[in-house]
């Protein structure tokens, strides 16, 4: 929670800081890992931790498991590659481990390496299609992806209509998910404002995208991500 914290909080001073005040560097994700002191030695007590013996309420796989997903939420290259050598200890016990499969997806994304961390993806979903994280995750990736390949001027429409097809299954599975409909939304503006770029009628997916935000408002009106993301739709 103090990791998350540091975090947060330097994210906020990046966002509050204003012209007139001095430049000084904010450690905010990775950096926050293998640049700040208090998250180093806060990161040496987590381990210290993870190296005691468990206490016989998870199996060996999950506790694996449970360990890798930890230090990748540390953050930091070492941290990285400790949790990789985990989680892939824990699938080597109990492939059906959809957690340990969703975390080395997010390792590879983290290291750059978009079309691994969508082939993890694919792959975990052939034994178990209803683990929405991984559907999340892929179509996530899928438009990260896409936006890359779009700033290279190469064409991406393969991409964004899979990860479209990523969040609408997740909404099959569950009508509920907030993330699904959110990042539906944000994948329908994208894809209007780039269709604007190149002298098309945005006005199709622009109302798909309003549509996705308005309902993830209604989900969730505390969430103030789907607000902006709405504003700005309407603004486009």
């Amino acid at each position: 929670l103090r990791m998350q914290w540091l975090s947060m909080e330097g994210s906020r001073l990046s966002r509050s800081r204003t012209a007139t005040e001095p430049l000084r560097p904010v450690p905010t994700g990775e950096q926050l890992a293998d640049g700040c002191p208090e998250a180093e030695t806060l990161r040496g007590q987590v381990e210290e931790d993870l190296s005691r013996p468990g206490t016989g309420e998870l199996s060996p796989a999950r506790r694996a498991c449970a360990d890798g997903l930890v230090l990748l939420y540390l953050g930091g290259a070492d941290s990285r590659n400790k949790a990789r050598t985990r989680l892939e200890a824990a699938l080597a016990q109990d492939p059906t481990l959809e957690e340990a499969q969703e975390g080395l997806a997010r390792i590879a994304e983290r290291a750059g390496d978009l079309q691994e961390a969508v082939r993890v993806c694919t792959r975990a979903l052939e034994t178990d299609r209803g683990y929405v994280p991984l559907r999340l995750r892929r179509g996530w990736v899928r438009g990260t992806w896409a936006r890359e390949r779009r700033a290279k001027g190469e064409d991406a429409g393969s991409l964004e209509a899979d990860a479209a097809g990523d969040f609408s299954a997740v909404l099959e599975i569950d009508p509920s998910c907030f993330l699904a409909w959110w990042s539906r939304g944000i994948l329908n503006a994208n894809l209007a404002r780039d269709g604007l770029r190149r002298g098309m009628d945005p006005a199709p997916a622009l109302a798909r995208a309003a549509g996705d935000l308005t309902k993830a408002i209604e989900l969730e009106p505390g969430r103030s991500e789907a607000w902006v993301s709405r504003g700005g739709v309407c603004n486009t």
